[in-house]
């Protein structure tokens, strides 16, 4: 369990609401129960699931959360879009408020990475015990029971990227390559 109050993405996302329920203020009084209360919610929604993925128990279900919270982001940052073509906020808060969601989503797109890197299994090279010289890599834990040919054509083990995520470079930062 994390202190979702020690996490920068957590607190950018907290100012940010607070500023999208300042601007959302001056909204026409008939919009209370529309585009106020939606942009409202999906901007609470971001830090909201931070904090809730914070207390979960395990990363796997903290990064899920954090992709809750990246969709929130992405609505919100539509519906700042929305108010803007509706010219219910000027463009200069237009832009303060889109480019503090697109850091926020940089923020949130890190970490759900680095969260589900650290939750796989270390893919580690093995020898073919028939056949010394050929060489197998066990892939991640999304993939259990899968062994990956990594070495067929007898050269330097090189492997191509997998899902995104490239085996090659993994091994090397371990020094395992």
């Amino acid at each position: 369990m994390k202190d979702f109050k020690e996490l920068k993405v957590w607190e950018k996302a907290h100012k940010l609401t607070l500023k999208i329920y300042q601007t959302t203020s001056t909204f026409p009084r008939e919009e209370m129960y529309g585009l106020t209360s939606q942009i409202r919610r999906s901007g609470a929604s971001v830090p909201t699931n931070i904090a809730e993925g914070c207390g979960r128990n395990s990363d796997a279900e903290l990064a899920r959360f954090l992709e809750i919270s990246m969709g929130s982001a992405s609505e919100l940052e539509y519906l700042l879009l929305l108010t803007r073509g509706l010219n219910l906020i000027n463009t200069s808060d237009y832009t303060e408020l889109t480019d503090e969601v697109i850091e926020v989503k940089r923020m949130l797109a890190v970490f759900i990475k680095k969260l589900r890197a650290e939750s796989l299994q270390i893919p580690y090279p093995v020898r073919n015990p028939g056949n010394p010289d050929h060489l197998f890599h066990i892939m991640n834990s999304y993939d259990v029971g899968t062994v990956e040919d990594a070495d067929s054509d007898g050269g330097s083990g090189a492997f191509e990227s997998f899902g995104g995520w490239n085996v090659t470079e993994e091994l090397a930062d371990k020094g395992l390559s």
